[in-house]
């Protein structure tokens, strides 16, 4: 009997077949090192049991069959043809081309005639051509810190996760590569970026230009129908859900505005062999930890191959490594790896909780933030003190708990033309400055939070008058001036200070407890004096670690100031300002419908907790499209929740009635913090969006339903439940009461209900199985339901 092999850890080297092993509950990845020294991909996929397994097998489908004098074609004797299972022997060098091969890293210029990982320019001889070997490797316990303020998934100690970091170098140029993989075991995630040494002598004077070099490159076997989903939109409809077929050549996704943008989001979803739904099929997920132009490639080749890099965007980057010590290495932004073989709701739930409980600032992890209400569909730039306050008063009466004075509230602030980097009051409108509005909402028990948009500068400021070359812009060029703003250098000194200095006096003069962090434009003419002709490729992610290293500074000085993040709407809405802003705006659109779609695709990634989502007026002011304020509620509870309405004019009948929906609201807002999402309809597929929240004890839930797109005549499916424990029986009460219209066959007038249906108790087998019967009788309409287990169990005890 062969001797027992002791138990390998978590992310181990097996010597004997060269084999690294990263090993988390749901899946093992896998790759080796080569007879050449380099790093080839072997598996990623369900986990493997038997770890001690030689995978070095899976390498013999690297070569085409290829006929010789050992392996004839015989048609008398068809059956002693080539074997099936060829003999585990070494691939002859000569036969076997790169292009069948899978690796970790792949470098420019060689016999891989697909997209690498890394292109350099070596100035002494004008090649681009690096060859990395394997050096040696690292097994650390925890996670090394990030290089150069980049946001990434935290530790709080260090037995929560496990970093591999394998070294590869290239002798004649001394460039040494560091490949970080960190595996948090418990929540099912890897991450990997990269890091590039400028080794060379101190004695000698030598600099390597970057222009590119991805975060992670993933290759995978081949499969007959490989699938990709990427998120596609623009203002107003952010992050729809696109899923098509990966076909031979190159897809991209990616962003060159110098943020992740409306347009295309740092995120995807791989799947092989068929489109994965919400239960079933297997999915690979890359999720960028960065803000600013980002490159996805999936790219498929003439052997099946797939090859998906992660990085960022080549086309407006260069970096030039010098050899000094504090200018020797480059660091590239986190990609955050994640699979399931169940599905996209296990993944979406995977990332989530990665999310929540490492990556947004810790004091906000679990943070149910204030019912607020915002002044900008309300007055727009006309906002007061006085009608400021006249909005507080009525709004606080149901519940409201925050007063967010939007944009205009500044000196010159009449319209976008003016005003923007001075952030004084305007002595008009505040005529006794913020710190008196605050003194008169602390009377009603309301906070103070305000709309910035510090990385914006106005011509006509004082701002702009006293340092014209603080704008990011070529001289003697013309420029663009979106919203009639130009863009401060945020890759300077003095720049990042004076924004930190002048929002701290902000933040202390008026006790504000909330910023509207916003950003209406994106980069162009990109150039700063600051930096040399030959770095001036270093703008683009310059800027970006400059406004890391803002918010990284007011976030320490006011760890107690909530920053909602926006970039016109839902134009920045990635993982990078996560780590930062618990709360991202996810659309200047606010219709109904078009926020189930929205939210629908953010949740893909992103957790709801995160989602910026308001109430706001109907016809809605984006699609002139009339929902019931009972709809608007139950979509914007599934995010932060939020009020964008004119509470001025509310009746007393209005306030209760709102006041009836925050008690909704705060009731539910833990299960939206703290629950599990499954997605129970697409929005993108039928009649219905819907949504459930459930408690990770399974014994409360919550969830809304939303038509969508009403088909006459047709009948709505019945709404089969998840996530919740077959054995219990659950209390199931319709919230907000229904909204089903009756037609009175006498006057043809439609009469719209508002009887609260009585609460039924249900197992959960059967809630699962047969579902909840739905009557929606026109478009927009919605049903909201909270579910309890009735077997002792107090709800209000998670709620906590």
């Amino acid at each position: 009997m062969a001797p027992r092999q002791p138990p390998l850890s978590d992310v181990s080297f097996l010597a004997h077949t060269r084999t690294f092993l990263i090993r988390a509950p749901s899946w093992t990845y896998a790759f080796r090192v080569d007879d050449a020294r380099q790093l080839e991909h072997l598996y990623w996929g369900p986990p493997l049991t038997h770890p001690q397994d030689d995978l070095s097998y899976l390498l013999l489908n690297h070569s085409p069959v290829s006929y010789d004098q050992q392996h004839t074609i015989s048609a008398q004797n068809p059956s002693q043809q080539l074997p099936a299972f060829p003999p585990a022997e070494p691939l002859d060098p000569a036969r076997l081309g790169a292009n069948t091969r899978m690796f970790e890293f792949v470098c420019h210029n060689g016999s891989d005639f697909r997209t690498p990982s890394f292109i350099p320019f070596f100035p002494d001889s004008g090649s681009s051509l690096a060859q990395f070997k394997y050096h040696s490797h690292k097994i650390l316990p925890g996670k090394p810190p990030m290089l150069s303020g980049l946001p990434a998934l935290y530790t709080e100690h260090h037995q929560e996760a496990t970093t591999l970091v394998v070294i590869l170098t290239d002798p004649p140029s001394a460039l040494q590569l560091h490949l970080h993989y960190t595996l948090f075991r418990s929540l099912g995630i890897l991450t990997r970026h990269t890091r590039l040494y400028n080794n060379t002598p101190s004695s000698q004077s030598f600099t390597v230009t970057i222009h590119r070099l991805m975060s992670a490159t993933v290759d995978f076997e081949t499969e007959q129908n490989f699938h990709i989903t990427h998120f596609e939109g623009g203002w107003g409809r952010e992050r729809q859900p696109v899923t098509e077929p990966v076909t031979m050549g190159i897809k991209s996704i990616h962003s060159i505005r110098g943020a992740s943008s409306h347009q295309l989001n740092p995120h995807v979803i791989l799947q092989p062999r068929q489109p994965a739904s919400e239960t079933a099929g297997e999915c690979f997920a890359f999720t960028f930890i960065y803000s600013g132009s980002f490159l996805i490639t999936c790219e498929k080749n003439e052997y099946g191959r797939v090859r998906l890099h992660v990085g960022l965007h080549p086309q407006n980057f260069s970096w030039h490594l010098a050899n000094s010590p504090d200018q020797n290495v480059f660091c590239t932004p986190e990609v955050v790896l994640s699979y399931s073989s169940s599905g996209l709701g296990p993944l979406s739930r995977t990332l989530h909780r990665a999310f929540r409980e490492r990556l947004v600032p810790k004091q906000w992890r679990y943070h149910i933030p204030p019912v607020l209400i915002n002044t900008w569909e309300a007055v727009y730039f006309d906002v007061t003190h006085e009608n400021a306050l006249q909005l507080a008063k009525k709004a606080a009466r149901s519940g409201v708990q925050l007063l967010v004075v939007d944009d205009g509230w500044f000196a010159r602030r009449s319209n976008p033309q003016a005003g923007l980097g001075d952030w004084k009051a305007c002595s008009t409108k505040f005529p006794n400055g913020l710190a008196a509005l605050a003194n008169d909402l602390r009377q009603i028990d309301m906070q103070l939070g305000l709309w910035v948009e510090p990385e914006m500068v106005s011509v006509q400021s004082d701002l702009y008058k006293a340092h014209p070359d603080w704008c990011i812009s070529v001289p003697h060029r013309e420029r663009t001036t979106g919203r009639f703003q130009l863009v401060l250098d945020l890759t300077r000194s003095e720049v990042r200070d004076y924004i930190v200095n002048i929002l701290s006096q902000l933040l202390r003069s008026a006790n504000i407890s909330y910023f509207k962090w916003d950003m209406n434009r994106f980069l162009t003419e990109v150039y700063s004096t600051q930096w040399p002709p030959e770095r001036q490729g270093e703008m683009w992610h310059r800027y970006i670690l400059g406004l890391y290293q803002v918010l990284r500074c007011i976030s320490a000085a006011f760890p107690d100031v909530l920053i909602e993040s926006c970039a016109g709407g839902g134009g920045r809405f990635d993982a990078g300002m996560l780590a930062f802003t618990p709360q991202i705006w996810a659309s200047d659109n606010s219709d109904a419908v078009w926020r189930t779609k929205i939210q629908h695709g953010t949740s893909m990634a992103y957790p709801p907790s995160a989602i910026g989502a308001h109430v706001s007026f109907v016809p809605n002011h984006q699609t002139m499209r009339w929902a019931p304020l009972k709809t608007r509620a139950a979509v914007a509870m599934c995010g932060t929740f939020g009020l964008e309405l004119d509470a001025r004019i509310w009746s007393d009948e209005q306030i209760e009635e709102m006041a009836q929906i925050i008690r909704v609201r705060n009731r539910v807002a833990p299960l939206v913090a703290r629950g599990d999402l499954y997605r129970l309809c697409s929005p993108f597929e039928g009649q219905l969006g819907a949504w459930m929240f459930v408690s990770q004890d399974c014994r409360i839930a919550f969830v809304v339903a939303v038509c969508v797109a009403k088909e006459v005549g047709a009948l709505l499916p019945r709404l089969r439940l998840q996530g919740l424990c077959e054995d219990f029986v659950y209390e199931v009460t319709e919230l907000l009461g229904g909204t089903a219209v009756v037609r009175n066959l006498d006057s043809g007038e439609l009469v719209r209900c508002t009887k609260e249906s009585e609460p039924r108790k249900m197992s959960g087998n059967v809630l699962h199985s047969a579902g909840l019967v739905l009557q929606m009788q026109f478009e927009t309409d919605c049903a909201v339901f909270f579910l309890s287990a009735v077997n002792g169990y107090d709800a209000q005890d998670w709620c906590q």
